[in-house]
């Protein structure tokens, strides 16, 4: 039932709820302008908010057959017109953020030559939005002299590369960013999880990791803590899933960026890209490998 109740906090809110769907991000974010209103309030001894929390919310899960399946309360759906709702919610979620008020951008200087070579300035974006665009890659790649030999037996192109070394086939890739929040603990997570999902979407156990790591230049005390902060919180994520870091790589740089180079053994070749179609194959069903809550992974596997 939903609680009406001066809000400081989620445990203040709901003090000895435990039912689950108080885990689903829609939850999060209507209750947190209302938190962080009332933390403010608080502070200068204001009055509190009162606050009803909604007692129950639509889930949408797309499945690789063009359909959805939904849920809201005892109400359960499926098929193509859930994923046209499913569809409907999202592009109307995104379309708040195609079209953002400009912000204001620093002119970088240039000299010489280099002043007529550069364009307009945009906002740079971190995370996987730092990524070189697809275009630039592409033309890179089709000018590069790359050899591969019989071992290969996938490379560009795919999530992983699949190598052969003496008789068994071994899945690796590589994966990083520079960070774009300011918890270190939380950016090597992200860094982390984004890594190793590249095994995952391959079907493969991740079993090995190797790091490299930049961090801004400070004072040794400072530089030691983001280090072993930024490590910790990768090293939180390789434990649960029972990945060993073997080895790595530190250096000095302008900002803290990390990446991962990752490794497992070959498990199901039927993640491939050229082994399947964009849909996925009529057979395949979703296999949830992490409970539902905020984040979960979504696997197709018969």
């Amino acid at each position: 039932m939903p609680i009406d109740t001066k809000t400081l906090s989620i445990n203040t809110l709901f003090p000895h709820q435990k039912d689950e769907w108080l885990w689903f991000g829609v939850f999060a974010v209507r209750h947190g302008p209302v938190l962080a209103e009332n933390l403010r309030a608080k502070v200068i001894g204001q009055p509190l908010q009162s606050y009803k929390a909604q007692g129950r919310a639509l889930a949408l899960m797309r499945v690789g057959d063009g359909s959805a399946i939904g849920s809201r309360g005892f109400l359960q759906m499926q098929g193509r017109l859930t994923w046209r709702v499913k569809d409907w919610i999202d592009q109307r979620f995104m379309d708040r953020f195609r079209e953002l008020p400009m912000m204001a951008i620093e002119q970088p200087k240039y000299h010489g030559t280099l002043r007529s070579q550069t364009h307009e300035p945009v906002m740079r974006c971190g995370g996987c939005g730092a990524k070189l665009g697809a275009d630039i890659l592409q033309r890179v790649l089709h000018r590069l002299d790359i050899h591969t030999t019989a071992q290969t037996q996938t490379s560009i192109g795919e999530d992983a590369a699949v190598v052969n070394f003496g008789g068994s086939d071994v899945v690796m890739s590589c994966d990083g960013f520079r960070s774009m929040i300011d918890d270190p603990w939380l950016f090597g997570r992200i860094v982390a999880h984004h890594a190793l999902n590249d095994l995952y979407a391959m079907g493969t156990e991740p079993t090995v990791a190797m790091a490299m790591v930049t961090i801004p230049y400070m004072s040794d005390e400072l530089m030691e803590d983001d280090l072993y902060q930024v490590m910790s919180g990768a090293l939180s994520v390789f434990n649960g899933s029972e990945v060993e870091l073997v080895g790595g790589h530190t250096a000095e740089g302008a900002e803290l960026t990390l990446g991962f180079s990752v490794y497992g053994p070959v498990v199901d070749r039927t993640f491939e890209k050229s082994s399947q179609s964009a849909w996925g194959r009529s057979w395949q069903v979703p296999w949830m490998v992490e409970p539902v809550r905020p984040r979960f992974l979504v696997l197709w596997k018969f």
